[in-house]
């Protein structure tokens, strides 16, 4: 089993690269760095896969780089080679009307978990701190807390859980503290075997809660007040990229490094 990260000429391959490294290492496995020719120069790929396996060898990470024309033959790749998770960058911003590299693999459906990196700064990935993984309520999958808690111990790093409930204005008022504790209380029981899981694989993560008129901007003032170095949020094949959820538009409109995290799903 191996992962892989799809690099190009672009400095922020590096980034998502850099990401995977970690994730790689702290499953034991090895990386394979693979580039879509299309009408990309070659040398500029080669440089980044020089600065990324300086980086892997000082990890003790395997790596190599493959380079294929097609995405027909990274999916072929993907069956024969035992993929466990493909790593791929992305812009800022996107055209709606855009076929962008990114969404064209996405829309590949290949069978094999995604994790779709949005980078703002170049700097973090080598050291990543904090950790948050916003959720709605309570609903947590299985596979984003794996993909959460390989990271954050591959990294060392702080964790928290974000929950969020969107309520109404009128719903707002008749909330105390007494009513907050026990919503609280319900979300923690109602991810306890994650927490049994967490303590058994020895990670540590913090769990927090709050109500809000509008979840985006709750999670964009916490995540600012509290200097996260990056953000997991969950995502599905069956959506589009563009699919308006308030906790996945940090993917659109980010202010950390954030991954967006899509699991295949065999019953897709």
């Amino acid at each position: 089993m191996r992962v892989v990260s799809l690099i190009n000429s672009n400095m922020i391959c590096e980034t998502s690269s850099t990401y995977a490294l970690y994730y790689a290492k702290s499953l034991s496995l090895k990386l394979s760095l693979v580039h879509i020719k299309e009408n990309e120069k070659l040398p500029l790929v080669e440089k980044n896969f020089v600065d990324i396996k300086k980086l892997a060898t000082l990890l003790e990470v395997e790596v190599d780089l493959i380079v294929y024309e097609s995405l027909q033959e990274l999916e072929q790749f993907i069956i024969n080679k035992n993929v466990d998770i493909v790593f791929c960058s992305t812009k800022h911003k996107h055209s709606m009307l855009e076929e962008s590299f990114v969404k064209r693999v996405i829309k590949l459906d290949m069978r094999v978990d995604l994790a779709i990196v949005k980078v703002v700064k170049f700097a973090t990935a080598n050291s990543v701190d904090k950790i948050i993984m916003p959720i709605r309520g309570h609903h947590l999958s299985v596979n984003k807390f794996t993909f959460f808690s390989t990271l954050v111990k591959a990294y060392h790093s702080k964790a928290e859980i974000f929950s969020v409930d969107e309520i109404k204005k009128h719903q707002m008022a008749p909330l105390d503290a007494k009513a907050i504790k026990v919503k609280l209380q319900d979300v923690i029981f109602n991810l306890r075997h994650y927490f049994r899981l967490a303590d058994i694989i020895n990670m540590k993560f913090t769990m927090k809660h709050r109500y809000a008129l509008s979840e985006e901007d709750e999670l964009q003032a916490h995540i600012t007040k509290n200097s996260y170095d990056l953000a997991i949020v969950g995502g599905d094949h069956k959506k589009n990229f563009f699919y308006r959820h308030s906790i996945e538009t940090l993917l659109e409109k980010p202010i950390i490094n954030t991954i967006y995290f899509i699991p295949f799903n065999d019953n897709i």
